[in-house]
């Protein structure tokens, strides 16, 4: 059991009879119902929240807006509640958490500070952004009562009001599992310039997490959590399993801008290693086999890897297929590699001063030149993603030079396909036969 299902266990069935409230206020089941019905569903068709997959999560999340702009937030203080409620709207509409089952805590367990009724707390967002609820509802399917920590706030001279100026996100992530009472740091002041104060102390003035050092920390953690007999966290297992299928490839995954990045195998860019991942790890690697086959000692371009991954998710699973024994020892299906053999050909030909970085960026321009003579302009498409580009090209380039294996005509998530020049495909096969007379 991991940490944090454990103490969410622990509290959920041990409540603190310090604090009496628990649950939801009666303005709350007035408007949504007794345990939420109207959010979260009948009670005996909910999964708990930490049993759904990761996909499962993230399709949820993509549901949710980023931010919600409500009336309230421009400028204007208004209860914590009130947010709540805004919030709550928002999933019944979404049906975000449609389903999903959420233990009920009155108390979360960090000491060391007080811990004040969530009806005395305010927030003034004229020193705050607004709510961020994709981030908060991803907090909720996260949620470890081991790692909330204190808030920070302004308490008002007459000790009625208490505003929340670092926490909000987490208070509201609270708020739905029940909890009624919110540790909070305070300073006592009817000043309101120690709002911003507060607020640019904790979220302006850091120094925030790079990518890289996410990936990085959360793989870690996920490996002593695997270590000590415990299973890793949702999102920790998928650096996780990131880093396991880097080390299967000797592919070294680096800080952006560094020399290892930019050396054999060396990859930075993570947003694009994370939609790879999140295609799958079978098509991951056949990328990667194909991208070590071609460019062995290269920088293994992100652009290339999930284009790659682009074009054979969309292709018959029989493709993916890679006898693999280690990273130098490995045999490509026949299919896989008679597109590896057409990627070097076109691509990875030294001599012609081609390698991994020529690879993406041939592919990009070869869909912008098709798309300005497609459409008379001289403007290079927007809203055509990389992989997309190096997906589509690959693809036109295989059916000219081989086609020996029927792949399918990939399509972007607007179900388009882009082309390319036949000077990129017809022209450039006879001029390299041309070389050769």
């Amino acid at each position: 059991m991991s940490q944090a299902t454990s103490w969410v266990s622990h509290l959920a069935a041990n409540p603190n009879t310090q604090y009496p409230n628990q649950g939801y206020p009666k303005e709350i089941t007035d408007d949504f119902g007794v345990d939420l019905l109207s959010v979260l569903g009948p009670k005996s068709n909910r999964i708990p929240y930490n049993q759904l997959s990761q996909a499962e999560v993230e399709r949820r999340l993509e549901l949710v807006d980023e931010k919600l702009f409500l009336t309230g937030m421009r400028g204007g203080k208004q209860q914590m509640m009130e947010t709540f409620k805004q919030f709550l709207r928002h999933l019944v509409d979404t049906k975000a958490l449609w389903g999903v089952d959420l233990p009920l805590m009155n108390i979360m367990p960090m000491e060391g500070t007080q811990r004040h009724e969530i009806e005395k707390c305010w927030i003034n967002y004229k020193s705050q952004r607004c709510l961020y609820a994709r981030h908060t509802v991803q907090l909720i399917f996260k949620f470890d009562p081991y790692s909330v920590f204190n808030g920070v706030g302004r308490m008002t001279t007459d000790l009625r009001k208490i505003f929340i100026n670092d926490a909000q996100h987490r208070t509201i992530a609270c708020m739905i599992f029940g909890i009624r009472y919110m540790a909070i740091q305070y300073i006592v002041s009817d000043d309101e310039n120690v709002d911003i104060d507060q607020f640019c102390a904790c979220n302006v003035d850091n120094l925030p997490s790079e990518l890289y050092d996410n990936y990085r920390n959360r793989k870690e953690r996920a490996q002593a959590y695997i270590d000590s007999g415990r299973p890793p966290i949702r999102e920790d297992k998928f650096m996780w399993d990131i880093g396991q299928w880097a080390q299967r490839w000797n592919i070294n995954v680096s800080r952006s801008g560094s020399s290892e990045a930019n050396g054999p195998r060396g990859i930075s860019h993570m947003p694009d290693i994370y939609k790879s991942a999140r295609l799958g790890f079978p098509v991951m690697n056949a990328a990667a086999a194909v991208l070590v086959e071609v460019y062995p000692n290269d920088p293994m371009k992100s652009a290339n890897l999930v284009g790659l991954c682009e074009l054979l998710s969309q292709q018959d699973p029989d493709w993916w297929e890679v006898d693999y024994r280690d990273a130098e020892d490995y045999a490509l299906n026949p299919m896989l590699d008679d597109l590896a053999k057409v990627v070097k050909v076109r691509f990875g030909d030294y001599t012609l001063s081609q390698n991994s970085g020529t690879y993406h960026s041939s592919c990009k321009e070869a869909v912008n030149n098709w798309w300005k003579d497609k459409f008379s302009t001289s403007t290079n498409p927007s809203g055509i993603s990389s992989e997309v580009k190096v997906a589509h090209a690959t693809y036109w380039v295989y059916d000219e030079f081989s086609g020996k294996y029927p792949m399918t005509v990939p399509r972007n998530n607007k179900g388009e396909t882009f082309g390319v020049l036949k000077s990129f495909t017809k022209g450039y096969k006879l001029w390299l036969k041309q070389q050769k007379v």
